[in-house]
């Protein structure tokens, strides 16, 4: 799981929040036999504030040195990469000290001094780390936080540069990629119950150095804006299970993106060390939470301080999680198959008969790595056609998100097994079409969207509906009543609308005025329960919903013996009837409900219909949201 929190304080905070990134969470070794643990009075001393205030590091052990490191170029420029973070070199970055420059700081009392990204492994992973010892899981661990952090570097930072003014006096900014940055490792190994938790918190610094070498703020707005944190922990997940079944464990799915746990592990022991779990569970049943955004809150807002427990405490928690659920028969089970399929590789190389027969059997329950290649130029085949249905552009990291999140798993692929693949794509079948190469699309994407454009070239005087009176309509927000009226005036003959709030208002005004003009409507809408067979047979209450309006319009305007007659179909429902070569019944204006859930074929047939019956169309999009209620 990856999860990212931006880091703001006043200024002159940033030796606060190295501190608690140093100094406040690892208080014990679980590795080691005598989980050292601070003691009471050296918990006592500490300066604890709420929030950031003190955390990471105390562990007194030879082994938990290498758990805390700096990463990325801007630390190698500046000497530090792969060192060990100390609070005063953490401190000092985050207060904008770029080796002997100083970013300028500015008055904002909530600068922001980096972003927090936290990736925590599976809870199997820390029991089998910490409860039963084996040390190999944590540098599974590291190795996919380094990956996913490798990937964030390459596609998320940028630097603002100043570009001068525009005509009203406002800064022009240009936001360009800069992968010169700097961010400082720190594994944590408990969760705030106390649970064993292997978590890393890579603080992301706000700097970076422009061109000119100068130091400067930088932002990642990007990750925010594109919700690329879920393909970054995919990123972790795949990487940190691949990395688990080469130490000889068998794993489960759990999730979509990636999440696993290791075979073997019952759920009462998960249950066990999963007090802070159980107790997001547990409030998100109080309030009845779904939204994902509403979890996240309750996970936030319902946490304790980290709890310092004493040395006997947890070590009484643990040791009795032990002899409850004994795990070291996994452990070593996982060396054995180890030793075993080294064994029968090492007799696949050998030309006597029995061994290669031998070997061919364990070569039969795991893929080879030619295999593994096919797999993954399969994935990445699948997850371009399949963003193709729904757009004309592609980007690297939307193939690469899309086949992890849903053609890996079941392959056991990693981002460096899919990146691979990618990269081996004939250089003719992604079109570049900017000039720095990070948007593409292929020859069918090309082709449909030429379709499309000229489909929707027509300008002709026949699409205007010159309204003598616009129809009084309280319940339509003005902002939308005035551009639908600008709309029915307008020679274009396809539209685009996005309205604020629901379209049911807006549809309704614009079937109002047409139908007053005696002209026609025909309405497509993606939702199931507006199909005509429905309308007609479910009774509901006037003008609460789509269902309501388009029985009132649709209907009631044709029983009356008027002459106009409105249709009402699904984009499913219409598309086949084009398919099908059904006779259509003219229409003045053919309105697309909810159109961004189209596909791109979609599009394409309810375009080139428009333009073949000479019928004016019209997207119509929501601005908040999908729904019509």
């Amino acid at each position: 799981m990856l999860k990212v929190t931006k880091l703001s304080t006043s200024v002159g905070g940033a030796a606060k929040t190295a501190n608690y990134y140093k100094t406040h969470d690892k208080k014990l070794d679980a590795i080691s036999p005598n989980r050292e643990l601070f003691k009471k009075e050296e918990l006592d001393s500490l300066d604890i504030e709420k929030g950031y205030s003190q955390y990471v590091l105390e562990d007194k052990d030879i082994d938990t040195a290498q758990y805390s490191e700096w990463g990325g170029k801007l630390a190698e420029e500046l000497g530090l990469d792969r060192k060990q973070v100390s609070i005063v070199d953490l401190a000092n970055a985050l207060n904008g000290k770029v080796g002997d420059q100083q970013i300028q700081l500015g008055v904002n009392k909530n600068r922001k001094m980096g972003d927090d990204f936290t990736f925590s492994a599976s809870k199997s992973m820390s029991i089998l780390a910490f409860i039963e010892g084996d040390k190999r899981l944590i540098d599974v661990h590291k190795n996919a936080v380094k990956e996913a952090m490798d990937e964030v570097v390459k596609n998320v930072p940028e630097l603002r540069i100043y570009k001068g003014r525009d005509g009203q006096g406002n800064p022009i900014l240009e936001n360009v990629a800069t992968d010169k940055v700097m961010y400082a490792m720190e594994t944590h190994k408990v969760s705030r119950e106390g649970d064993p938790q292997i978590h890393d918190h890579v603080i992301l610094v706000n700097a970076t150095l422009d061109e000119n070498g100068k130091a400067r703020a930088m932002t990642i707005d990007k990750l925010y804006d594109n919700s690329l944190n879920t393909y970054f922990g995919s990123i972790y997940q795949h990487s940190c299970r691949k990395g688990v079944e080469e130490l000889g464990y068998e794993t489960y799915s759990v999730g979509k993106h990636g999440q696993f746990n290791i075979k073997g592990i019952s759920q009462d022991n998960l249950d066990y060390f999963s007090k802070r779990r159980a107790e997001i569970l547990k409030e998100q049943e109080k309030f009845k939470a779904s939204n994902p955004n509403t979890r996240d809150k309750i996970a936030k807002y319902s946490r304790n301080p980290k709890a310092h427990l004493s040395k006997d405490k947890i070590a009484q928690i643990w040791d009795f999680g032990k002899e409850q659920f004994d795990n070291s028969t996994l452990v070593k089970d996982s060396y054995d198959r180890l030793e075993k399929k080294a064994e029968l590789n090492q007799k696949s190389d050998s030309h006597e008969p029995n061994h290669a027969k031998e070997a061919s059997e364990i070569n039969k329950e795991e893929p080879m790595v030619q295999d593994v290649k096919v797999t993954a130029e399969q994935a990445i085949q699948r997850s371009i056609s399949n963003i193709g249905k729904y757009s004309t552009k592609l980007t690297h990291i939307k193939i690469l998100d899309k086949a992890l999140s849903d053609f890996a798993t079941d392959n056991k692929l990693t981002h460096h097994d899919l990146k691979l693949a990618l990269d081996k794509l004939d250089k003719n079948y992604l079109v570049p079409l900017d000039k720095h190469g990070t948007v593409f699309a292929t020859q069918e994407m090309i082709g449909k969207e030429k379709s499309i454009n000229d489909n929707v070239q027509n300008i002709s005087s026949s699409f205007q509906t010159k309204l003598a009176e616009a129809p009084v309509d309280n319940n339509i927000i003005n902002a939308n009543k005035g551009v639908a009226l600008e709309i029915l005036e307008s020679k274009n003959q396809v539209n685009l609308l996005s309205v604020d709030g629901s379209s049911k208002d807006t549809v309704e005004y614009i079937t109002k005025a047409l139908n007053s003009n005696d002209k026609s409507v025909h309405i497509l809408t993606s939702n199931k329960e507006n199909q005509i067979h429905d309308i007609e047979n479910t009774e509901v209450e006037k003008d609460t919903s789509l269902l309501g309006l388009f029985k009132s319009l649709i209907f009631g305007k044709q029983e009356e013996g008027g002459g106009v007659h409105n249709q009402i179909d699904t984009v499913g429902g219409y598309t086949y009837k084009l398919n099908n070569g059904s006779q259509l019944a003219k229409t003045d204006l053919l309105i697309v409900d909810q159109a961004d859930r189209l596909s791109v074929d979609d599009v394409v047939k309810i375009t080139e219909q428009a333009k073949n019956s000479n019928t004016k169309l019209l997207f119509l999009n929501q601005k908040s949201g999908l729904s019509t209620n």
